[in-house]
């Protein structure tokens, strides 16, 4: 049987994998318009499309808070555990 607490859990494990997903999707096709969907901005859209498909399972199993457009990247990165060189080329990508 399935607690309270555990599916709360998997309920926003699904909706971040959902954001991320479709945001990835829709910012591969056109940047600007997937930005104005989802209510982020650029450099958000841009770093999510450069995810692999399980560095977005790894985030969205390992977060249990919502994802909101305005997530820190730096968080977003460490997130995902990226090697220190790519940490260094997100940051770039992100204006830091």
């Amino acid at each position: 049987m399935i607690t309270s607490h555990t599916g709360h859990l998997s309920h926003l494990q699904d909706l971040n994998l959902w954001f991320m997903l479709s945001l990835r999707d829709a910012a591969s096709k056109d940047l600007n318009a997937a930005c104005a969907e989802f209510g982020t901005d650029q450099r958000f859209a841009k770093f999510v499309t450069e995810l692999t498909m399980s560095q977005i399972q790894k985030i969205c199993s390992t977060e249990r808070v919502l994802f909101r457009p305005a997530i820190d990247i730096e968080t977003l990165a460490a997130l995902t555990k990226i090697p220190q060189e790519s940490s260094r080329a997100y940051a770039t990508i992100a204006g830091a």
